[in-house]
């Protein structure tokens, strides 16, 4: 990148950090700007990024338009990929000039100040065709709205008022000016900017008039957490790093995650509310897009399709269905918010209709596995103490039956998804990131279930790191005009493996694809066909079915859409991958770690680096902190030494509910989860793990991994799935013992092993 920009203003600031922090190559422009010494620049070093403010765009744009020997004399530019401009508006007609002069770039506005650090509105990939004029949308880690500047009350979406940030990259204050500090900020964090400002339906921000400038000779005190910020690439894809205790301080950009899609995909008929507030506005009117209308968006791919039998909810379809729903529950069934609401279902294609709708009025989500025992499902129910069950006629049986419970298959439940004219308009509610959103069950590092408090600040992190590179999945092949990332969700939507996907699916405007069948891997590859499934969400147990299957057989479907399969649950073998790669060669198979006490994953394996180290499960992703611990002094190990993962991340659970001991016995003081595993990092991030740190066999004093005999045990033929435990024994303290699941017809049995 080329910074023509002044390295004592906030913009060149951030940007140096940045290029540092990422490893990229920053040229300093040392001498006074010039047109024409700028593009000589640009073809000299292969400049690809170039960083400006408006009148060097228009000196550029001036001087190739002169079409004088001099523009032909600078050299070849067509490295350049992306103009930033900042630190002013700029026109539409300047705009349409520089596309005209550079139409292998990508010019792109942002709007920040000196008080915001760095910029808080900004274009995201190709964004910036489909509204010239916007500076773009809100980055991942702030809040935004119009506020009536003489009412201080919020407006909606296309109403003109004034600029309110709040979020962490907001300074500290104006170092010796608490008078002046006090104007511009208030007791709940809002910057008040002073701009005149709309956005409209899909979050873009239009800047309709500057405020007066500033005292020039005022300081500002910003602190390093806010400029840790600074040193990621895209901002929009890095929650900040804050320990778990702090979540209402770590201030992301806040949406309902059923609008996020919308937004994303549908610019005409869904609003972004520009208020902290999370819920489903209904669209207000706002100003003509200055967008031409060449560049609408292409048609809405289905936002989820029942992989079963082809039925498919569209987004228009998705939004309608969960604001029906939200205000019958909130009118007929009495919920509001702080309520939990218990789901126990086998997957279907209203469910994550269902988690929406909730999350929309504040009800926390709270699923079980549909298998469970009637005694397991009344532990969990006591442990959640929801207010309404939401079940199928199947598993209805298995609740309480003083918990009043709606059935998903019942004409009733129907009819809520439906809107009428008599319905009455739901109600904003206001949600904190605070706010308990969801309540996954899990084991915990060991012993009985219990019930994981994940907060709509956690949900919001984990989306952003989700749909952000490097964790979302590249986009389809240029070849595939008009394709979509579709996901095929083979895993529980109960678990937090299913639960996060569904989410992020929406979040990005991706299409869900749920299995609603028992999972067989023939039927799965016929699922990859029919729909041109590009991206698989596998537990090692199918990823293990779909290799044999190919195996075994000719392959008869057409599985030349798929680009990924992501694996996570239990750790995947080294054969395993291997044959994975032999059947599926065009397919990544991307393994990761994680844990529903963390919201999923934290460790992942899409960096195409990875494939260099087949039992690792990848590196760290953004918004995570590692270390590896000497489980009995609690001190930090190097790099290759065994000890106990430790991670913390705003994406951490808030707690176990109703459980403060289990919550301190694996929570410290500063924030770190202490994951149970026994791991260690490699000199280059890479996470291995050898298993469980109270699940190691002590055998004649060595400390054997069960999972390593498992995965030995999966390699035979005859045997689908094995794990393996300690039993006591006199001699040796303790020895392993396997338990195996056939393979249908296996003549396998005792005394025959992986030695056959």
């Amino acid at each position: 990148m080329l910074l023509t920009v002044p390295l004592f203003h906030a913009y060149g600031f951030a940007f140096c950090l940045k290029a540092a922090a990422v490893g990229e190559t920053a040229v300093i422009q040392t001498e006074r700007f010039d047109a024409k010494r700028t593009l000589k620049a640009v073809a000299r070093f292969r400049l690809t990024h170039l960083a400006l403010a408006p009148p060097a765009v228009l000196a550029l744009v001036k001087f190739r338009e002169a079409g004088c020997a001099g523009a032909a004399s600078v050299g070849d530019v067509s490295s350049l990929a992306v103009v930033t401009c900042s630190g002013a508006p700029i026109g539409t007609d300047l705009i349409r000039r520089f596309l005209a002069s550079f139409p292998n770039a990508r010019l792109t506005q942002g709007y920040g100040l000196t008080e915001t650090t760095t910029g808080v509105f900004r274009f995201h990939g190709e964004e910036a065709n489909q509204r010239i004029g916007s500076v773009g949308r809100l980055v991942w880690g702030c809040e935004a709205k119009i506020v009536n500047s003489d009412t201080g009350i919020a407006l909606p979406p296309g109403a003109r008022g004034e600029l309110w940030i709040r979020g962490p990259l907001i300074m500290q204050g104006y170092i010796g000016d608490e008078r002046s500090t006090s104007e511009i900020l208030n007791s709940e964090g809002w910057f008040k900017t002073g701009d005149l400002c709309y956005i409209d339906d899909d979050g873009f921000l239009f800047i309709l008039d500057r405020s007066p400038l500033q005292n020039s000779s005022t300081y500002f005190r910003l602190t390093q957490k806010s400029l840790r910020l600074q040193l990621f690439p895209q901002l929009h894809q890095w929650p900040p790093k804050h320990h778990h205790h702090h979540h209402h301080h770590s201030l992301h950009r806040t949406s309902t995650l059923a609008a996020a899609s919308a937004r994303r995909r549908r610019p005409s008929t869904v609003s972004a509310p520009p208020s902290p507030s999370l819920h489903l506005p209904s669209p207000s009117p706002s100003p003509p897009s200055p967008s031409p209308s060449s560049l609408l968006p292409p048609p809405l791919p289905p936002a989820l399709i029942d992989a079963a039998n082809g039925d498919a909810i569209s987004y228009p379809e998705l939004l309608s269905q969960i604001r029906s729903l939200a205000a019958a529950l909130r009118s007929t069934v009495a919920v509001s918010k702080g309520d939990v609401a218990f789901i126990l279902s086998p997957p279907r294609l209203d469910v994550p209709v269902l988690y929406l709708a909730l999350l929309s009025l504040g009800v926390a989500v709270s699923p079980a596995n549909p298998v469970s025992t009637s005694p397991e499902i009344s532990r969990l129910v006591g442990l959640s103490r929801p207010s309404v069950a939401f079940a199928t006629s199947s598993t209805a049986h298995k609740l309480p039956s003083n918990l009043p419970t709606i059935l998903l298959d019942s004409p009733r439940f129907r009819s809520f998804l439906q809107i009428s004219e008599s319905d009455p308009t739901v109600e904003d509610v206001e949600i904190r990131q605070s706010d308990s959103a969801a309540i996954l069950y899990s084991s915990g590092t060991t012993g009985r279930v219990k019930g994981v408090l994940l907060t709509h600040g956690n949900l919001i992190s984990v989306t952003a790191l989700l749909i952000g590179p490097p964790l979302s999945p590249p986009p389809p092949p240029a070849t595939s005009a008009g394709a979509t990332t579709t996901t095929l969700l083979t895993v529980p939507l109960f678990h937090v493996y299913g639960f996060m996907c569904c989410l992020k699916s929406v979040a990005a405007g991706e299409t869900a694809a749920i299995q609603t069948e028992r999972f067989d891997a023939k039927r799965t590859l016929a699922i990859v066909e029919r729909f041109r499934i590009t991206h698989l969400a596998l537990a090692p147990p199918a990823v293990l079915a779909l290799v044999r299957i190919r195996e075994a057989e000719d392959a008869a479907e057409d599985v030349s859409s798929l680009q990924a399969a992501f694996c996570g649950g239990t750790p995947i073998g080294t054969d395993l991958i291997r044959r994975f790669s032999s059947v599926f060669p065009n397919v990544r198979l991307i393994p990761g770690y994680g844990l529903t006490e963390s919201s999923g994953s934290a460790f992942n394996s899409y960096d195409p680096g990875s494939s260099k180290y087949m039992r690792s499960v990848g590196r760290l992703v953004w918004s995570f902190e590692a270390k590896i611990v000497d489980p009995v002094t609690g001190l930090a190990l190097p790099p290759g030494v065994q000890g106990e993962l430790w991670i913390r991340s705003p994406t951490v659970m808030q707690g176990y509910i109703g459980d403060e001991e289990s919550t301190s016995a694996i929570l410290n003081s500063e924030g770190w989860l202490r994951t149970g595993d026994l791991c260690y990092i490699n000199d280059e991030g890479f996470l291995f793990i050898i298993d469980r740190l109270k699940e190691l066999i002590k055998y004649k004093g060595y400390q054997v991994p069960p999972a390593e005999l498992e995965q030995l045990l999966q390699t035979h033929p005859d045997i689908i799935d094995a794990a393996v435990i300690p039993y006591p024994d006199e001699e040796a303290g303790q020895v392993p013992v396997a338990f195996v699941v056939r393979k249908p017809h296996s003549v396998l049995g005792r005394g025959r092993s992986c030695n056959s």
